[in-house]
């Protein structure tokens, strides 16, 4: 219609609004609940060498260098390189107890 807004009710009240209001007084009885949900997002088993260099906060070149000394190790899928969640926990762990001297 003329002179009617796009995105409005008929009655000239923004939906946005109406559907703020009904999620409001539904929360308000108790039918829904507005607090937010964690979400399980199952971890990959293993990642490519830039996202183990991202996740371990260093330089792609220094983790090349960790392969190349076999301190890390990785597999290949075709082409690709990939390290296991698995490894890179042991070698951040490995790098820790070097660190502090532990066994744990």
């Amino acid at each position: 219609m003329p002179g009617e807004q796009k995105g409005s009710s008929q009655e000239g009240i923004p939906r946005g609004d109406v559907v703020d209001k009904i999620r409001l007084l539904l929360e308000e009885e108790g039918l829904i609940d507005s607090t937010p949900q964690l979400v399980a997002v199952p971890l990959p088993v293993a990642v490519s060498l830039e996202q183990a260099a991202a996740l371990l906060a260093v330089a792609p070149s220094t983790l090349d260098e960790f392969i190349r000394s076999r301190q890390l190790r990785f597999f290949r899928m075709g082409r690709r390189k990939l390290i296991r969640l698995d490894a890179l926990h042991e070698f951040a762990k490995s790098l820790e107890d070097k660190e502090t001297g532990g066994d744990s």
